[in-house]
């Protein structure tokens, strides 16, 4: 009967030391699963912010892109107009042959010299113009996003 009583003490021990290690464990687990939250919450909040720095600097060249291409429209309407009203865009490396010898005494020289442009050349270099800028708009505003880090400071 003593070792039955050996036994049981030795069983009980066991016991206790199990259940007072596995508090300690659940402790130690319960500190590191606080630590955890808390520096998933500080990292989440900088997830955030960085997201939100990037939607408004987004949104600031959005519409700064905006602006610039109907600063370029309202230009390409101001061409065409200033073409009509002035007769049209002219070659100015196009001369007449014999240009001064086929004058009579009394003319004058035609203000704008060269060759008039056909309507269709004329909207083909206004396009083509309208068009470059748009590419250089756009190239501005990539610039202006890869030049400015979202984390920095900078104003």
């Amino acid at each position: 009967m003593h070792w039955q009583v050996t036994a049981g003490l030795v069983m009980l021990a066991l016991v206790a030391g199990w259940t007072a290690n596995g508090w300690r464990l659940g402790q130690k687990i319960e500190e590191e699963r606080v630590v955890a939250a808390k520096t998933l919450a500080k990292e989440t909040a900088k997830v955030l912010a960085a997201e939100q720095r990037a939607t408004t600097r987004r949104n600031e060249l959005e519409a700064e892109n905006v602006r610039v291409n109907k600063t370029i429209e309202k230009t390409l309407a101001d061409n065409r107009r200033l073409s009509r009203e002035l007769g049209g865009l002219r070659d100015p490396g196009s001369r007449e042959a014999c240009d001064t010898l086929s004058r009579a005494p009394g003319d004058h020289a035609d203000p704008a010299p060269g060759a008039k442009l056909s309507r269709e050349a004329e909207e083909f270099l206004f396009e083509f113009a309208a068009d470059a800028d748009r590419a250089a708009a756009y190239a501005n505003t990539c610039y202006q996003w890869a030049s400015k880090p979202l984390g920095a400071n900078r104003p």
